[in-house]
């Protein structure tokens, strides 16, 4: 997480009215994170989970629970006993737009969930390898179309946000970039920086790292303006 981002999530959650009287009783709290350790939304509840603790006065720990783009971990809060020592922290994918792409999702993300806050929002970024010699829209484009059975693209899993933002711009594109989902953004980040695939989109605070030191080039990102988006992170050249 930037150093920003993070003090701003922190006074976020100083400001919430926690009370002891709003959880169960029990050994410990338990956060459920639906996709694997390492990436930025993990980062986050590691956050909350400390802050929590403090707040608390108990245990706080945070359960990776993976698989099916995030569907197991959320199904497994669904079933868990509703004594208030489970809690959900989720991306909004599978909570919004999954329910609309699958039938038998196995939950309803309004009748089985109390939704308690929005934490954090971040940007999504159209990133390349950065052993691709490309630095623009229009050059990914002229190398895409060059070369139409070498292009693959990284999501965090079939899906999520991510996946619908490289498949709106596939269709946009009018190209066929192969799909490769991963089991969550550090194994998606890893893909691209191992050369398995050649682009993903990632939310801007996954690969932040990454672009600073050159190994991740970010040709464009989904915000209204450029400088809104991440304006200490000079490679980011566009704006979808």
């Amino acid at each position: 997480m930037p150093s920003l981002s993070r003090r701003c999530l922190l006074a976020a959650l100083a400001s919430l009215p926690l009370s002891r009287e709003a959880f169960g009783e029990g050994a410990a709290l338990k956060i459920v994170y639906p996709y694997p350790a390492g990436g930025s939304g993990d980062a986050v509840a590691r956050v909350i989970a400390d802050h929590l603790q403090k707040s608390l006065g108990r245990p706080v720990i945070v359960e990776n629970k993976t698989g099916a783009s995030g569907r197991i971990g959320v199904q497994s809060v669904k079933e868990a006993a509703p004594d208030g020592n489970t809690l959900l922290f989720v991306p909004s994918g599978p909570m919004t737009f999954v329910p609309h792409l699958i039938a038998d999702l196995g939950y309803d993300p309004v009748a089985d969930f109390a939704p308690v806050s929005e934490v954090a929002t971040t940007e999504i970024s159209l990133a390349v390898s950065g052993q691709l010699q490309v630095r623009l829209l229009g050059e990914l484009a002229s190398w895409l179309a060059s070369n139409p059975d070498k292009a693959s693209y990284a999501t965090p899993g079939a899906g999520t946000s991510q996946h619908l933002a490289a498949a709106l711009f596939d269709d946009m594109a009018g190209t066929q970039i192969v799909h490769v989902p991963y089991r969550g953004t550090a194994p998606s980040v890893s893909g691209i920086l191992s050369g398995e695939v050649q682009m993903m989109f990632a939310s801007v605070s996954a690969v932040e790292e990454m672009i600073k030191d050159n190994r991740i080039r970010a040709l464009a990102v989904t915000s209204a303006t450029r400088a809104r988006a991440w304006p200490d992170l000079p490679a980011i050249a566009e704006v979808l």
